[in-house]
């Protein structure tokens, strides 16, 4: 469901790129979880897949 990406970092976290755009998007520490969650957002068909979860806020 992603359309596309607000900054050029953010796709390079998705991608698994380790680029400075990326670094400076968030730390490497956490790009695993930014991953599963962008992931997560990638698979939604509509926005109330996205829901399910509570700690979403949606």
């Amino acid at each position: 469901m992603i359309v596309s990406f607000q900054g050029d970092g953010t796709e390079d976290v998705f991608n698994g790129r380790d680029t400075r755009r990326a670094r400076r998007t968030c730390p490497a520490s956490i790009w695993s979880v930014a991953r599963r969650k962008l992931d997560l957002l990638d698979a939604a068909a509509v926005n109330e897949d996205l829901a399910a979860p509570p700690g979403n806020r949606l």
